[in-house]
């Protein structure tokens, strides 16, 4: 199961403890998104055979989950990736971490809707799309300048990571080639060939589901432990 650090009000809810008062004897495992967006990628995705990915993932903030080696870098309170609270514009917006030039301010779904100045209660994320496949002008100037940001934060990720892959997830990865392209212009701008040559970046085909096939695949991965455990106490 994921949880979303940007919701205010949930900052401390002991949300595991309070989970299993509800249902004490099923096993829980709460993880952020990208993490679960991660392994979603791996075990259902197109990067099956990837050592090293790096998953981003918007839908509202912005955050990336590392996998590496079959592992994923959660760090040492378990919180690494929180990449879209990285600084890329020192006196830039404010963001709802407290901090300013935040990336997920440039480059996330909220971002996106600033740019469009709207909302999802005004427009819809299908319509945008839709629209984007249409080929509508502000729409496609608005994922373009998406792109740009993203490409900023991702030359970041790929300096400190060195990833093989790069997967764009959640709602970002319905935005496709387009957003694709973009990155590529700025990251082609930021860092030398010879560190892109071997990187591969690319939209999900799991879209906004990858977070619900890692929570899948993070059941699977404890299934061998559950029936163990369960075998022992009979």
């Amino acid at each position: 199961m994921s949880a979303c650090a940007n919701l205010q009000e949930w900052i401390d809810f002991p949300l595991l403890s309070e989970l299993t008062k509800q249902i004490p004897d099923i096993p829980i495992y709460i993880n952020p998104a990208p993490y679960a967006g991660a392994l979603g990628e791996v075990h259902f995705g197109r990067s099956k055979s990837v050592d090293h990915l790096v998953y981003v993932t918007s839908s509202w903030g912005l955050s990336v989950g590392v996998y590496n080696n079959g592992e994923l870098f959660t760090g040492t309170t378990g919180t690494a990736g929180r990449l879209g609270h990285s600084t890329i514009h020192m006196n830039g917006k404010k963001c709802s971490c407290g901090s300013r030039g935040c990336w997920e301010m440039y480059a996330s779904i909220k971002a996106l809707y600033d740019l469009l100045e709207s909302t999802p209660q005004q427009l819809s994320f299908t319509e945008i799309v839709d629209s984007l496949h249409a080929g509508d002008s502000k729409v496609t100037s608005a994922v373009h300048e998406l792109g740009h940001y993203q490409g900023i934060g991702l030359a970041n990720v790929i300096n400190a990571y060195n990833p093989r892959v790069i997967c764009i997830g959640g709602l970002l990865a319905l935005l496709g080639p387009k957003l694709i392209n973009s990155i590529w212009n700025t990251l082609n701008e930021m860092i030398p060939e010879r560190f892109l040559r071997n990187v591969e970046i690319y939209c999900s085909d799991l879209g906004e589901l990858g977070v619900a096939h890692g929570g899948v695949s993070m059941v699977i991965g404890q299934l061998s432990n559950t029936i163990i455990h369960y075998s022992l106490l009979e």
